[in-house]
């Protein structure tokens, strides 16, 4: 019984986990913007959509369509920041819109 309630477990915590590539690991989320990014330089828009079929909650669809912005902010401009403009859940899925920014050097 302990060995079936582990593997349920397991089996819950991985369909959580959402999945940044490596090389976007780094980049910062901002739910908003602030003037703590007066000096960084704006690259250009950035939006994903996340289906919910192949998430388990609407919660999870939230964070891998975060995850996704950041991801598509690295991967469409190079940027280590991105400011989330707007996440808008639908039916069947979320959609995220931002803004990609580069802050360091």
């Amino acid at each position: 019984m302990a060995k079936r309630s582990m593997i349920a477990a397991v089996i819950v915590v991985a369909g959580c986990t959402s999945s940044v590539p490596p090389e976007a690991e780094n980049v910062v989320l901002h739910e908003q913007m602030s003037s703590g990014l007066k000096d960084c330089k704006r690259l250009g828009p950035v939006s994903t959509e996340v289906s919910l079929w192949k998430m388990p909650t609407i919660d999870a669809g939230h964070i891998q369509a975060q995850d996704n912005l950041r991801a598509a902010a690295f991967q469409q401009y190079g940027a280590d920041t991105v400011v989330l403009e707007s996440i808008d859940t639908y039916v069947t899925r979320v959609v995220a819109q931002g803004v990609a920014f580069k802050c360091g050097s």
